[in-house]
Formats: structure tokens, C-alpha cells, sequence
């Protein structure tokens, strides 16, 4: 499952916290802070990984460069506990923008289906629902605060189609 969301907002967070809660019934992909984590696992909300089982975390630099900095300790963890860096780019290589859309797409490659939580017009989370889309997965969306810019692209995404998701269960019927 790909996640798409904005960590610096509660709103995702709530949303994470709703759906993990029963980590042993899907893998989640979470797209916040540019890292992505592939597990079945628990985890703070501040972002320590304290997995149950093996992570991967898809980067959009070269394996030789964490990005943020501050996930150094993370990817350290994930290696520590059986998990894998995943990246195509060669070490050396930096974070520029045009690689995350790139990662995206090895994200959606990944996942049985993208929920986004949270996605501005435009945003990385609904281009990662685009290579969903391509790649044939399912695409699904929590619809947000009528008034908040980061909602559009959820509620776009479901006037187009997205599977509406409001509870576990939902992510589960969606992906059966």
C-alpha cells in the first residue's frame, strides 16, 4: 500500500495511525518526509522504525546519500534489522527533483495499490497515483476539509474515480 501525505500536517498522521493500526494485514508504503519505508512493521510518529518485520525504503538519491540528513538513523535501523535501501540512481548521486518522481514510480511498482491521505494541485503523491494508474494498481483517497488546499487533490482524485476510504476495512475491499 502506497501512502501520500504531507507528514508535517495531524491530518496524515491521524490517517497513518487509523490504517496501521493492524500492521500485520498489509505493507505500507509511506511517502512522507521523501523517505518511503515498504513493512510490516509499527512505527512512531516521529519517524524511529520499530518494525516487526523487514523495511525497504525506495530513495530518490544514490544509496550513499540520505535525504533528509535526518534519516540517517532510519536507514541505518532498516539495514540493522534484514531490510534494503532500494534506489536506481548511482552513488554520487544528489536529491534533485526530477529523481523523486522517478522513486514514485518504483513506489507504486511496489505496492498493491496508492492511498492518498493528503495532495495539493499538483503534488508527488498524485503523481505517484498516476504511475499507479499506468502500472494498473489501485488508487484510492481520504477525502479531507472541503476548504483546505491540501485536500483538491484527494477530492480530485476521487471525482476521477479513486476508491473512497474512511476505515481499514475500505483499504482492504479496495485492494481485493
Amino acid at each position: 500500500l502506497g501512502l501520500g501525505g504531507y507528514a508535517n500536517t495531524s491530518y496524515p498522521r491521524a490517517m497513518v495511525a487509523l490504517i496501521d493500526g493492524e500492521p500485520e494485514r498489509y505493507a505500507v508504503i509511506d511517502a512522507g518526509t521523501n523517505w518511503v519505508k515498504f513493512h510490516v512493521a509499527e512505527r512512531d510518529p516521529g519517524g524511529a522504525l520499530e518494525a516487526r518485520g523487514a523495511s525497504v525504503a525506495v530513495m530518490g538519491t544514490g544509496p550513499d546519500q540520505v535525504y533528509p540528513a535526518r534519516n540517517r538513523r532510519l536507514a541505518t535501523s532498516i539495514l540493522e534489522q534484514g531490510g534494503a535501501l532500494v534506489t536506481e540512481f548511482v552513488p554520487g548521486t544528489r536529491p534533485e527533483p526530477p529523481n523523486f518522481p522517478r522513486r514514485n514510480r518504483i513506489i507504486s511498482g511496489l505496492s498493491l495499490g496508492v492511498l492518498v491521505v493528503e495532495a495539493a494541485l499538483p503534488s508527488g503523491s498524485l503523481l505517484t497515483a498516476q504511475c499507479a494508474l499506468e502500472q494498473d494498481r489501485e488508487v484510492m483517497a481520504v477525502p479531507g476539509p472541503v476548504r483546505s488546499p491540501l485536500s483538491r487533490g484527494c477530492h480530485e482524485l476521487l471525482r476521477n474515480g479513486a476508491a473512497l476510504i474512511e476505515t481499514p476495512e475500505d483499504v482492504l475491499r479496495a485492494l481485493a
